[in-house]
């Protein structure tokens, strides 16, 4: 038993003494800040009391029995004893409460990094830097020499690390360590970032490259995280790539740091835009201009534009050029226009490289008809359109010869010279249809002068047909009478055999009388209403005889 006993003791011993050397070790660095650890105090005492004990087990194995239960009771003490220290320095070790966080901050801002401990009692907080192994502060003391690191402390639990203006070099693993043995401590990592940054220097500038040339964009940049390159046209248009095979693809971005562009044309001409992003605001981005060079082209919409006298003509010539041409306008026979009172000379700008030369004529003359020359010079070369401009007829013109030749067709002549109104023209003929203010409206020679005329011309139509029909339905009443709803053809017959009666009698009498049916229109209509009456009829024509003798 006391064999037992003695080797538990040497292991416990053995198994202090390696404690008590690894916690010497770990705690160097407080040994040179003179820093009393009350820790490993306790592990000599505890260390020095097992030894004892173990030479007092030793000295009774050797022979000497004197006091062997003494020295066994104080041994089972002691080791009672030890167990019960370790539960309770177990029970109230200090403790983090929450785990130390990583922070990602950008370059200029402050850092913070906050570690809370329960059950410190007289143990000390130090914050290290971990890849560099050096020590930053210990409690609430700043160790280093850097004037932008503070330490705080809560009175309480809480111990927080501040970094201001954080730079590139501050990046790395932070620790909160405790000296309590084992060595307890949180780490955590600091990531500074910077926004992305054009390297100038070696970026391209603006370019300029003949047509079918090829064009090289390099565009660099710095930054943490590393920048990614994307390009794009600040128009919107797409990217034109070609590979070797003759094939062309088309993006709306393309990434890289450099674009290559082959074969170019005047239509991929203009700005490209380089944006470098690594998630860090904000962006950046750098412009670049492309020139394509190329030679004058003119299109002319109109090569041939006609227009009245006095009127206002517009010539328009489009041109593409770059680099920038000279346009100007020149009569066929070599004589430059000049912008003045009648000459109005103007340029459109479409794009980089297109514009529209425009020449307005105002109050054309004779002599501005002729051909017109738009002509264009740049460094690389130069060009010309013509126009031809033709006189024309006014449209007025020829309405007022059609107004006067219809007038003249429907003219009215009459047996009296007189109008209506008491008016008469120069040769004594009157126009029904024209009134003073028509006569004005003809002299002027517009549009309302032709409208005018045609309704007059209508109304002239219209009034001669009107006559015509009256005419008609007199000449055809006077020829014969027209039998009239009712009558029948015995009634008629009696009319007859009155006249005739009418006439015998007339003529017995010494006077003849004459009584037309014509003229006497009532007969006929009284002879509808007695027509079965015959004696009342006589009756009444015998005493209009008597009265007409």
């Amino acid at each position: 038993m006391m064999n037992i006993l003695v080797k538990e003791s040497g292991e416990r011993i053995a198994d202090i003494a390696e404690s008590y050397s690894r916690l010497v070790k770990d705690q160097r660095c407080y040994n040179s800040r003179s820093i009393v650890n009350p820790k490993r105090l306790t592990y000599r005492r505890k260390l020095a009391h097992l030894e004892a004990a173990a030479a007092g087990e030793t000295g009774s194995g050797c022979g000497t029995t004197t006091g062997n239960g003494s020295a066994s009771a104080v041994r089972w003490q002691l080791l009672v004893l030890l167990l019960l220290c370790n539960c309770i320095v177990a029970a109230f070790e200090p403790d983090f409460v929450v785990p130390l966080e990583n922070v990602t901050i950008a370059q200029g801002r402050d850092a913070t990094f906050t570690c809370v401990v329960n059950n410190l009692g007289g143990h000390r907080v130090a914050w290290i830097k971990a890849d560099a192994k050096a020590i930053l502060a210990i409690h609430e003391h700043v160790i280093t020499n850097n004037d932008r690191l503070t330490v705080q402390h809560n009175d309480y639990n809480t111990w927080t690390l501040n970094i201001r203006s954080v730079k590139m070099e501050d990046s790395g693993k932070y620790m909160c360590q405790v000296n309590t043995d084992p060595m307890k401590m949180q780490t955590a990592t600091l990531e500074v970032v910077i926004p992305p940054d054009i390297i100038n220097e070696e970026t391209s500038g603006d370019m300029m490259v003949p047509e079918g040339g090829s064009a090289k964009l390099v565009c660099r940049a710095r930054g943490h995280p590393k920048p990614k390159i994307t390009w794009r046209r600040e128009d919107g248009r797409e990217i034109i790539a070609r590979n070797g095979n003759h094939q062309k693809t088309k993006a709306l971005y393309v990434e890289g740091e450099m674009l290559v562009l082959s074969k170019v044309t005047r239509s991929e001409m203009g700005a490209y835009l380089c944006i470098a992003s690594n998630g860090v605001p904000p962006t950046v981005s750098k412009r670049m201009k492309l020139q394509v060079h190329f030679h004058p082209l003119v299109q002319v919409p109109n090569q041939l534009v006609g227009a009245p006298v006095l009127t206002d003509v517009t010539l328009i010539c489009n041109v593409e050029a770059s680099p920038k041409a000279i346009n100007y306008w020149q009569r066929e026979n070599g004589e430059m226009i000049i912008a003045g009172d009648r000459y109005g000379l103007t340029e459109k700008e479409n794009n980089m490289y297109a514009i529209e030369m425009v020449l307005h004529i105002k109050r054309l003359q004779t002599s501005d008809f002729g051909g017109y020359k738009c002509i264009s010079k740049n460094s690389i070369g130069d060009t010309e359109g013509t126009i031809r401009l033709y006189e024309m007829e006014r449209p007025g013109k020829k309405i007022r010869d059609d107004e006067n030749n219809d007038v003249s067709k429907n003219e009215v002549v009459l047996k009296e010279t007189r109008h209506e109104d008491g008016s008469r023209n120069q040769n004594g003929r009157l126009y029904k249809d024209r009134n003073p203010e028509q006569e004005r409206g003809a002299t002027g020679g517009g549009a309302a002068s032709s409208v005018q005329g045609g309704r007059g011309t209508m109304r002239l139509i219209g009034t001669f047909l009107l006559a015509f029909l009256l005419v008609l339905l007199t000449t055809i009443a006077t020829a014969r009478p027209t039998m009239a709803p009712g009558h029948t053809k015995a009634a008629i017959d009696h009319h007859h055999r009155d006249r005739q009666w009418m006439k015998h009698q007339g003529g017995g009498g010494g006077v003849k009388t004459t009584m037309s049916f014509e003229m006497k229109p009532e007969i006929w209509e009284r002879s509808a209403g007695f027509n079965n009456n015959r004696s009342n009829w006589r009756r009444k024509l015998w005493e209009r005889g008597a009265a007409a003798k």
